[in-house]
């Protein structure tokens, strides 16, 4: 006998065939949309850092330490580009 946590949930795929999560590559966007700060010209010496942190080819590791270490990113921004800030 199978068990449903959720009975709604098995109640919802058999009604309307309901699958689960939209994955990002299956949902409708509008890419006509403009880039928030997509106005906004990176300093050189900043954009040469960032291509040189794309040619890295960074371990999974250092991904994740990157990512934890966000909120200094947004404040960095804050101080060196506030009107993109403002926006994003």
């Amino acid at each position: 006998m199978h068990l449903v946590k959720n009975p709604l949930t098995l109640l919802m795929s058999q009604r309307s065939g309901y699958r689960g999560r939209t994955h990002v590559h299956q949902r409708d966007t509008n890419d006509d949309a403009a880039i928030l700060g997509g106005d906004i010209q990176l300093q050189a010496e900043h954009q040469e850092s960032v291509q040189e942190t794309k040619d890295l080819g960074l371990s999974d590791v250092y991904r994740n330490n990157l990512r934890n270490r966000l909120g200094h990113i947004i404040e960095w921004w804050k101080t060196n580009y506030p009107g993109y800030y403002d926006v994003a």
